[in-house]
C-alpha cells in the first residue's frame, strides 16, 4: 500500500510540473500528434523491448496535455526522439516521487499498484472477454431492462453495435489502427451513415470535448491516476481533421472488451446492475453443463446442504468424489472506481458489496458443508469477478475466519480464468481439482506473491485457447461482419 498521507495529490501535481513545462516548449498539436503516433506503433507483448518503451507513461502525458491550455505551448516541432525524452523525464519524476514518498503497508497491494499501468500493454487482444459480452447479450430478452439500457448506451441495437465493434476491434491489429475519413464514409455506405456516425460518436470525441472533460478534473487531480491502467479507455479515440485515432491500441481494445460491464457499473438504475449480475451468474452455471462432475445451482446447493432461504449461499457448486468447488460470481470489473493505490482498509471498502460479500457467502456455504454428511469433502471456494482485479491471493482482504475454521480461503479469479478452467477440464487437458490444489500449494509457499491463478493458467501445460462455445460466437460475428462488408 502507498499511504495517502505520504504520497499526496499535491506532491504528485508538483512532481509532474517539470514534465508539463518541458512539453510546453513544443507546439501543442505537434507534441500531441507525436504521442498519438507513439501509442499506436505496432507492438509485440512477447518482446521486452516493447515494455521498455514505457507506453503507459505516454498515456499520462496525453492526460497532462488535455488538461493544459494550447496557448501555453511554444512553436517547437516534436518527433519520436522528443516523445522518448518526455517519457524518460516523466518516468524519472514518477520514480523519484514514489521512492521518496511511499510507505509500504501491504506488499501485495504495492506490487499491484506498480504493475497495473503496465498490464494492458503486456497483453494483446482478448477475444474471450470481447466475445463473452456478445454471447450473453444474444440471450437477453429484447424488451428486458438490461438490453434496452445497453442499446441506449450504444445508441443503436446492441447487435448492430457489436458488428461495428468487431470491425473496430480487429482494426487494432493493423499497422495503422486509425480510421480515415474514407474508411468512415465507406462504412456508412455499408451500414448507413447515421449508424456509422452514432458508432463513432460513442467511441470518439473531438479535441475540445476531451479538453473540457479532462480540465474539469484538474483541481481534483489524484495520485491514483499514476497507477491506473489505460487512463483514457473510456474515451478511447480522438477526432482530428481527417482521421479518428485511438489513444493507444490497449485503450480501444479495453473499451470494447469491457463495454457492457463498464456501462452497467456506472448505471443509476439498480435493476440494470442486478440484471447484469444475474446474467453472468447464469452464464457461469451454463458453461459447466456437460462436465464430468455433479453441478448444482443455488436452489440445489441449499437443498443438498440444508441452507435456509435467509442464509447466505453461492451460485454454483461442482462436486467430484472427494471435492466440492463452490463458486460465487460478482459483477465487479477493473474500472477507475476501484483504487489502483490504496490501503487494505480502502480496498475492502471498495469491494464490500462484491468481493467481500462473496467471501462471507462462501464462508457460510463452507460451514454448512462441514456440518453436513458431506463434511469430508475438500472444499475450494472461488470468487469470480467480471474482469481480473489483479488482487493476487488477496489474503489480507478476506476474512480471517477461514483460517480459524481450518478452511481454504477463496481464490479470486476473473470470468476469463473461470472459462479457461472449465474448458481445460472439459477437454481433459487437466483436472480442475489438480489445478486448484497446485495453486493453493504455490500460494502457501509464497503468501505475498502477486501471482494469480490467471498467471498459472497462462503456462503452456494449462494454456487454453478461446473456449469452443465462444469461438463459435466469435466466428459467427466475424462472418456477419464480412457479409456486411460485401454489401459495398
Amino acid at each position: 500500500m502507498i499511504r495517502a498521507t505520504e504520497l499526496t495529490d499535491a506532491a504528485y501535481a508538483d512532481a509532474v510540473k517539470p514534465v508539463r513545462n518541458a512539453m510546453r516548449r513544443f507546439a501543442y498539436r505537434s507534441i500531441f500528434d507525436a504521442l498519438l503516433y507513439f501509442l499506436n506503433l505496432p507492438t509485440n507483448a512477447e518482446k521486452p523491448a516493447d515494455a521498455r518503451r514505457l507506453p503507459w507513461v505516454a498515456e499520462n502525458l496525453i492526460v497532462y496535455l488535455l488538461r493544459d491550455e494550447p496557448r501555453q505551448y511554444g512553436n517547437g516541432i516534436a518527433d519520436q526522439n522528443t516523445v522518448r525524452d518526455m517519457i524518460g523525464l516523466c518516468w524519472q519524476r514518477m520514480d523519484s516521487l514514489v521512492a521518496g514518498k511511499m510507505e509500504i503497508e501491504n506488499l501485495t497491494l504495492f506490487m499491484r499498484s506498480a504493475m497495473l499501468p503496465q498490464a494492458p500493454h503486456q497483453f494483446g487482444l482478448n477475444p474471450t472477454a470481447f466475445t463473452r459480452q456478445i454471447a450473453i447479450a444474444q440471450k437477453l430478452e429484447k424488451n428486458s431492462i438490461l438490453y434496452l439500457a445497453m442499446c441506449q448506451a450504444a445508441r443503436m441495437p446492441l447487435e448492430d453495435f457489436f458488428d461495428l465493434a468487431m470491425m473496430a476491434w480487429r482494426q487494432t491489429t493493423e499497422d495503422r489502427p486509425w480510421f480515415s475519413t474514407e474508411y468512415i464514409v465507406n462504412l456508412g455506405n455499408i451500414v448507413g451513415h447515421e449508424k456509422a456516425s452514432r458508432f463513432f460518436g460513442v467511441i470518439s470525441h473531438s479535441m475540445p470535448i476531451l479538453q473540457t472533460a479532462y480540465r474539469k478534473t484538474v483541481r481534483d487531480i489524484s495520485v491514483d491516476e499514476l497507477f491506473q491502467p489505460t487512463l483514457l479507455y473510456r474515451t478511447p479515440c480522438i477526432q482530428l481533421e481527417a482521421v479518428t485515432v485511438p489513444i493507444g491500441r490497449p485503450a480501444l481494445r479495453r473499451f470494447f472488451e469491457t463495454f457492457i460491464a463498464d456501462q452497467v457499473e456506472q448505471h443509476s438504475d439498480i435493476r440494470v446492475r442486478q440484471s447484469w449480475e444475474k446474467n453472468i451468474e447464469k452464464y457461469a452455471l451454463e458453461v459447466t453443463q456437460g462436465l464430468s462432475m455433479e453441478v448444482l445451482g443455488d436452489t440445489a446447493i441449499r437443498q443438498r446442504f440444508g441452507i435456509a432461504r435467509d442464509q447466505k449461499c453461492c451460485d454454483v457448486a461442482l462436486i467430484t468424489e472427494d471435492t466440492i468447488i463452490c463458486v460465487e460470481v460478482k459483477s465487479k470489473s477493473l474500472s477507475a472506481k476501484l483504487p489502483a493505490a490504496a490501503s487494505s482498509r480502502d480496498m475492502i471498502r471498495s469491494l464490500k458489496a462484491t468481493v467481500i460479500s462473496a467471501d462471507q457467502q462462501l464462508l457460510s456455504v463452507a460451514r454448512a458443508i462441514r456440518s453436513s454428511p458431506d463434511r469430508a469433502l475438500t472444499i475450494y471456494s472461488l470468487i469470480v469477478t467480471s474482469t481480473d482485479l489483479y488482487l493476487g491471493s488477496a489474503d489480507d482482504l478476506l476474512s480471517s475466519e477461514w483460517a480459524d475454521d481450518q478452511l481454504l480461503r477463496p481464490i479470486i479469479m476473473s470470468l476469463d480464468d473461470y472459462d479457461r478452467l472449465v474448458e481445460g477440464h472439459r477437454l481433459s487437458k487437466f483436472d480442475v481439482v489438480d489445478v486448484l490444489s497446485e495453486y493453493v500449494a504455490r500460494v502457501s509457499a509464497k503468501p505475498h506473491s502477486l501471482r494469480s491463478l490467471s498467471h498459472m493458467l497462462s503456462e503452456d501445460r494449462y494454456s487454453i485457447a478461446t473456449p469452443e462455445h465462444l469461438q463459435q460466437v466469435f466466428m459467427n460475428r466475424v462472418r456477419a461482419v464480412e457479409k456486411l462488408a460485401m454489401r459495398d
